[in-house]
């Protein structure tokens, strides 16, 4: 599958401290690895059985096992699964439908949710998602489509996926 387009660029991410961040160990809101990602093979002592990356306690904060906390760099960054890809746009199912949005929390979204840039970049994530490629992994792995209904208020809704 062709990759992701960048969001936001890698000062501005590497300067954040929200994303691969959790409340608590089992947090939803940690990334899924589908089967057929290579990541899944590589780092299969890293993820559970339902397909999650595990998550690791630090005096301050839960971390996604691969976050280096003291530069804020993923270990596996080449490697990294598709939703971890895709933040802060999230892949989910609404009312029966595959959802696209965008997670409210991440600040950057805050900062430029109604800028001009950030409709561009809607549109090319909009543009990925209608790849035939794209659409072929989602309807072979449906387990990544997250079920975000209790959080509704974190996210908007932008676009749905036809498949």
């Amino acid at each position: 599958m062709r990759d992701f387009p960048q969001i936001t660029t890698e000062q501005r991410c590497l300067s954040c401290k929200a994303c691969c961040r959790f409340d608590d160990k089992k947090s939803i809101w940690r990334p899924r690895v589908a089967t057929c990602e290579e990541i899944f093979s590589q780092e299969q002592d890293s993820i559970d059985s339902s397909g999650y990356i595990h998550a690791e306690t630090h005096t301050h904060c839960i971390s996604c096992v691969f976050l280096n906390i003291c530069d804020n760099r993923c270990s596996v960054y080449a490697l990294r699964p598709l939703e971890c890809r895709m933040y802060p746009f999230l892949l989910f199912w609404s009312e029966g439908q595959i959802a696209v949005g965008v997670h409210l929390s991440c600040p950057y979204v805050q900062e430029e949710e109604n800028s001009h840039f950030f409709k561009e970049k809607t549109q090319d994530v909009r543009d990925f998602c209608s790849a035939g490629e794209f659409m072929a992994f989602v309807q072979a792995h449906r387990e990544m489509v997250s079920d975000y209904s209790q959080y509704m208020n974190e996210i908007k809704i932008l676009f749905t996926v036809p498949l």
